[in-house]
């Protein structure tokens, strides 16, 4: 029992580090980390969300909807509350995946004692491994669902073997995955249907083993019954309600998942997709989590393909192959167990083989993303389905050769080799986090800055025109944490921050504009800069100012010609002509600054020594790396005709 209890806390250990680590660098929600952040805030307050996150997926199809309930918000709204947006988060997440490990070791140990117990802490270990310390922590669903899916499996398991006591468990983990993450869909409920059928045979067994049905069973029988009815009520309240008195978002999940116009990317490529991870190397260890589809891959020449990990995938026959060679050692499995009447091997056994075929039906079935392949996140489930398929046959091939082994010598190896795979995950590694930790520093400074907002609420916020960018939905976060009220009038941001938010036109006097680069937004007449996050360190920026007033000097007192390269650019209308001298500071400032004289830097068209031409170079290395990375934050008054 003591070494199962280290087992337990050697793979949760990982989990609560990258929380304390994540907390101590000052972590800040980003992207769409950040409406997790916002919607949980709102859980004990009057925008009550009814649904869950946006869906990717309706961004194709004809009905835009939601992921079906909030549950995870849910989870997330206490801690949020007490401990804060940014802190709140990451231990709201932390507990979520220390809780399915705890789940999957009691099961472990209900099914098959501590040596059973150890065996799952070190296959939870090596997931976790796998996924990286950025992941465990990460509140999107695609990374925080990964655990819970594969303690859902433990607890499918568990139920097939006739342990009514984790029916409840079962179903509450399946409405929390299906309800916070629509691609979860058949999995959940191929196994759902499956750990039924598994339990009206695991029943009718016992009875036919006592010669009869048995009162005491029968009363245990309706006790699971009538607790996992409640906690489904409970699960699906808010959904329910939000179906009939609002806008009917379960109407629109089941058409819009049916909607003729999304693409599946089909049954050969996903198999080749499934096979990648579950039969072929390097499995669901790393590196595969953070090389799974990713583009532009080392060696491989087509980046489209690449996308949707065709060019890193095995061919459709290998990929069958492998397949076919993992349902024989399934069946084998199977088969051995059925000889010595050993059950729960055998429906750990037809566990995986169903949660297999799910996997098979899903990856089919996944349609084809906004730019027409599939993505990394999509897929991730593949992790907790490849791990579950590994300790199902580890565990039925340690039950078969048990005897081998001293008992104790085993369970003592897979502690030693617990704690030395959740030692290496103490290390901070990104394998394949949704949100990227390079947009951290600009919203918290952003946000430290937003002092000029207060009282000046409902503010209207207008996303940008960059697609996908970090910024803005963190800097929405930090106007929440200190109390600045927001409104949009964009259909789709408002499916994430919910409708309470939406605004009437009346709603709001000025919004709030995030705008890359250091010139002022030109298109927006009033507009006033509020706070700005440099895009250089301050060295850079120091060398930069340097670099600026000796450069202007040089300009508007020798001024600039044109090399023979530069004079034929000029010949052909490549390039527009330098001004004359004499020039005054202020527009050799101008003309510094200008993107004119950038490409004729970048170009080498003028005629400098190689003192100067490094100097000029270098300004506008360093010019152009603050203008791509400078995040400003303006607010202007709202024009009459965006209040109509």
């Amino acid at each position: 029992m003591r070494l199962f209890v280290v087992s337990v806390a050697a793979a949760m250990a990982p989990i609560a580090f990258a929380a304390a680590v994540a907390i101590h660098r000052g972590y800040v929600p980003v992207g769409d980390s950040a409406f997790f952040a916002i919607r949980a805030r709102d859980v004990f307050s009057r925008q009550l969300p009814l649904l869950g996150e946006a869906t990717s997926v309706s961004l194709t199809a004809k009905l835009p909807f939601n992921n079906p309930g909030p549950l995870l918000y849910d989870f997330l709204a206490i801690p949020t509350s007490v401990f804060g947006t940014a802190a709140g988060l990451v231990i709201g997440v932390a507990l979520l995946n220390c809780s399915a490990a705890l789940g999957i070791a009691v099961v472990a140990y209900r099914r098959g004692g501590a040596g059973l117990g150890v065996a799952s802490m070190a296959v939870t270990a090596a997931m976790c491994w796998a996924m990286g310390s950025h992941v465990l922590v990460d509140p999107v669903q695609p990374s925080s669902l990964l655990l819970p899916f594969l303690c859902f499996a433990m607890l499918i398991w568990s139920v097939t073997c006739g342990d009514l006591k984790s029916l409840p468990w079962a179903a509450g983990v399946a409405s929390f995955l299906l309800m916070s993450y629509v691609t979860y869909a058949y999995l959940v409920v191929v196994l759902s249907a499956w750990g039924v059928v598994g339990l009206a045979l695991s029943l009718r067994a016992d009875r036919r083993a006592d010669g009869g049905p048995s009162p005491a069973t029968r009363q245990r029988a309706r006790r699971a019954s009538a607790l996992t009815g409640l906690v489904l009520a409970v699960c699906w309240a808010q959904s329910i309600f939000e179906q009939f008195a609002r806008t009917g978002n379960a109407t629109r999940v089941l058409k819009g998942v049916n909607d003729p116009g999304l693409k599946p990317i089909g049954f050969s490529v996903g198999a080749r997709l499934v096979a990648k991870v579950v039969t072929l190397p390097p499995w669901w260890v790393r590196p595969s989590y953070a090389r799974y589809l990713a583009a532009n891959q080392p060696g491989v020449p087509n980046p489209g393909k690449s996308a949707m990990g065709l060019a890193t995938s095995p061919s459709l026959l290998v990929a069958l192959c492998s397949l076919a060679l993992l349902a024989a050692v399934l069946g084998w499995c199977a088969w051995s167990a059925h000889r010595r009447a050993d059950r729960q091997s055998i429906r750990i056994i037809t566990t995986a083989a169903v949660l297999l075929a799910g996997g098979l039906l899903t990856a089919g079935r996944m349609p084809l993303g906004v730019f027409g392949f599939a993505t990394q996140h999509t897929f991730r489930w593949l992790w907790p389905l490849s791990a579950f398929v590994f300790f199902a046959i580890g565990s039925t091939l340690a039950r078969r050769w048990r005897r081998a082994a001293p008992p104790t010598a085993l369970v003592a190896a897979l502690v030693v080799a617990t704690i030395a795979v959740a030692s290496l995950n103490l290390l901070p590694s990104d394998q394949g986090a949704m949100e990227s930790e390079s947009a951290v520093p600009a919203v918290r400074d952003l946000g430290r800055q937003l002092g000029a907002l207060r009282g000046r609420g409902p503010i209207l916020i207008v996303p940008p025109t960059t697609f996908h960018e970090p910024y803005s939905e963190g800097v929405w976060a930090q106007m929440q944490r200190v109390g600045i009220p927001f409104v949009t009038n964009d259909p789709y941001e408002l499916r994430h921050l919910g409708p309470a938010r939406k605004f009437t036109g009346t709603n709001a006097r000025v919004k709030l504009l995030l705008v890359f680069g250091s010139r002022p937004p030109h298109s927006t007449p009033g507009a006033r800069r509020i706070a700005v996050h440099d895009g250089l360190d301050r060295r850079a920026s120091a060398e930069l100012r340097a670099l600026s007033s000796s450069l202007t000097a040089y300009i508007s007192h020798r001024g600039l010609r044109p090399n023979n390269d530069g004079a034929r650019a000029v010949r052909a209308g490549q390039v527009a002509r330098l001004p004359a001298l004499p020039l005054s500071r202020a527009d050799a400032e101008t003309l510094l600054r200008s993107q004119h004289l950038a490409t004729w830097v970048e170009r080498d068209l003028l005629a400098l020594d190689r003192a100067w031409r490094s100097r000029f170079s270098r300004y506008v290395e360093l010019r152009s790396q603050q203008e791509r990375a400078t995040i400003a934050l303006y607010l202007a008054p709202i024009r009459p005709d965006e209040r109509s």
